[in-house]
């Protein structure tokens, strides 16, 4: 389940991530399907055995040929009701696997809420559970920072915005394809790389050398090639 994050001081918009489902809930879950097959699976496991060795038991022994077909027919028997036993729990493990979870766990300053569409020189806020949009602010007009530097800020700005530009189409793609429930081009592990390289890139400004000296988060230029 995507969710998205906030700052907890001023509410601005931090990202996407995935929540993780409560474990305790999804294992129970989990379990009130798969151990009722599976004790299905066993039951009829037994069942079959304890047949087979009454047939065994029944059969004509008198020669050793009888003994032999016997014996045949007994691992055969108990075989097959071993590849129907294992057939029947490889299929509860799978129906317990398609178990999807009903409760997840939420972090602090985070809400399913998705902030709406807004653009680079805008900012979403999250307050009193609801998301606005607003014009980015910028240091450009702080009395402490000079104006060749204010200058420069907005330069670096201006260099992040269009570096998150070139990725962000990325994280859009990703969004529909998991609301079309297809299959997604991106592995949930690259998505939560990119997710956090923009974010990276949105922390820029955080920097200690801000603005003169950038260390600029870098992406795998092999994602942006995908798809």
């Amino acid at each position: 389940m995507l969710i998205y994050h906030y700052d907890p001081e001023t509410g601005l918009y931090r990202g996407a991530g995935m929540a993780e489902a409560d474990p305790m809930e999804l294992e129970l879950a989990r379990n009130a399907v798969h151990d009722p097959l599976a004790a299905a699976a066993h039951a009829a496991y037994a069942t079959a055995y304890t047949g087979a060795m009454a047939d065994f038991a029944s059969a004509p022994r008198v020669t050793l040929d009888q003994l032999a077909q016997a014996e045949q027919d007994l691992d055969a028997a108990i075989g097959q009701a071993m590849q129907i036993r294992d057939a029947a729990l490889a299929d509860a493990t799978a129906a317990a696997a398609r178990v999807q979870p009903e409760h997840w766990l939420i972090p602090a300053n985070a809400t399913r809420e998705p902030p709406p569409a807004f653009g680079f020189d805008e900012e979403a806020v999250f307050q009193d559970g609801t998301w606005t949009v607003r014009p980015a602010s910028t240091d450009d007009d702080d009395p402490d920072i000079e104006p060749d530097e204010a200058l420069l800020a907005h330069a670096v700005r201006t260099d992040r915005t269009r570096r998150i530009a070139r990725v962000r189409w990325l994280v859009d793609r990703h969004r529909d394809e998991l609301a079309l429930g297809i299959t997604t081009t991106l592995t949930a592990e690259d998505y939560r790389g990119v997710l956090q390289h923009v974010q990276d890139l949105r922390d820029v400004p955080d920097q200690a050398g801000f603005p003169h000296t950038i260390n600029w988060p870098q992406l795998d230029e092999s994602l942006t090639t995908t798809g």
